[in-house]
């Protein structure tokens, strides 16, 4: 059940690019939130 590393870095990258985006979203929420 190895998948190609191709298809893994796809997967990790992936992972990656979803954990950013939510983490920068709460960051913005963050720091918006101290604005007011």
């Amino acid at each position: 059940m190895v998948k190609s590393l191709q298809e893994v870095r796809c997967c990790v990258t992936l992972q990656t690019y979803f954990i950013v985006k939510t983490l920068f979203h709460h960051y913005k929420v963050e720091t918006s939130r101290k604005k007011d």
